[in-house]
Formats: structure tokens, C-alpha cells, sequence
């Protein structure tokens, strides 16, 4: 069966603020000539918040004061080696941070177990690119929410060069794929 929700409408209103739950889960998967590789943070601060008005107009959810930020250095990559490879490719020595704002969503009303899409600008090694993310929905309840998506995006879109090892026998994919998992709560 399928459930209509008026999203944000019971229990929320036109201006508020979702809490990044620290069970939210960001992680970048890879692939190299060789193998496949997956870097993640298991959980954010559950400090970064999303604040949010209604645009009846645009027939979307406008955010401000809306970044997420995670330190590079938290990513786990599984090796040691890799970890440390990854976030050397990210220049996490002059960028310790991955910034993403949080710009929109594009429907105030969406059905439950369904798309919606949004639009983040996603900061890294201080360069900015914006993507547009079709999230799955899934309503946990009354004041909680998760998105979850996957986007590709490129070393080159941030200026970075996909790394080499072994003088080149060991070469890592220019396409990335990120995967949200976005737990918010209403605050």
C-alpha cells in the first residue's frame, strides 16, 4: 500500500530544523585496475543541522545554515594503506574537511518508499560542484526521516588526479560513487 505524506506537514512546519543523526552514513566507493575499494564514515558528529523554509512557489524545500562537514581523515578505507593513500589523493593536510550544503528538495510532497530528488553543492580539496541526488525515501516515523542515495562524481570535478601506484600498474578509476545515507530528525 501506498502512503501519500504531505512531507513536513504533520508535526513540522514551513521553517525548521533537521538534526544530521549521528547514524547517518556517507561512503565513497572505488575501483582500481585491480580491485574494487570502499571508504566510509561510519557515523556523523550528529551536531550538523539543516535548517529549512518552505517554497510554496517552487514547489520545494529551500535549505540554510545547511553544511555537513566531515573530517577527511575520518573516512576508513579497510587498509591502513588505502586510508592514508585516500586522503593524501584529497589533500587532507591543506583540506581536512568535506563540506556538503545542502541547497534543496525538490517536492514539498513526496510518497513514501519513493524518489525525490535535492541539490547539494559538495565542497573538497576548496573546490565547489554541484550535483543533483535522487534520494530514496523512507519515513521512520512522525519526526524522522532517511534519505538514501548514490551520485558518481570524478577526481577531476575537484581538480584532483585519480593516484597511480607502482609506477602505474596500480591505477585508481576516475569515477567515484558516493552513497548517502541521511538520517534526519526534526529538532
Amino acid at each position: 500500500m501506498i502512503i501519500t505524506i504531505a512531507f513536513l506537514s504533520s508535526g513540522f512546519s514551513d521553517k525548521g530544523t533537521w538534526i544530521i543523526d549521528s547514524k547517518s552514513q556517507l561512503t565513497i566507493h572505488g575501483a582500481t585496475n585491480v580491485n574494487n575499494f570502499s571508504c566510509k564514515i561510519a557515523s556523523s558528529s550528529g551536531t550538523d543541522t539543516l535548517q529549512y523554509v518552505k517554497n510554496y512557489a517552487a514547489c520545494e524545500i529551500q535549505f540554510y545554515r545547511n553544511r555537513m562537514s566531515i573530517p577527511i581523515r575520518s573516512f576508513d578505507c579497510g587498509s591502513r594503506q588505502i586510508s592514508k593513500d585516500f586522503h593524501n589523493t584529497l589533500k587532507s593536510e591543506i583540506y581536512p574537511r568535506l563540506d556538503i550544503d545542502f541547497k534543496s528538495l525538490q517536492n514539498l510532497y513526496v510518497i513514501n518508499d519513493t524518489f525525490i530528488a535535492g541539490v547539494v553543492d559538495i565542497t573538497l580539496a576548496g573546490i565547489t560542484a554541484r550535483y543533483t541526488i535522487r534520494y530514496w525515501v523512507t519515513v521512520k516515523g512522525n519526526d524522522t526521516i532517511l534519505l538514501t542515495g548514490t551520485h558518481p562524481v570524478n577526481f577531476s570535478d575537484f581538480k584532483l588526479k585519480a593516484p597511480e601506484k607502482l609506477s602505474g600498474l596500480i591505477k585508481v578509476k576516475e569515477v567515484l560513487n558516493v552513497e548517502f545515507n541521511l538520517l534526519l530528525r526534526e529538532r
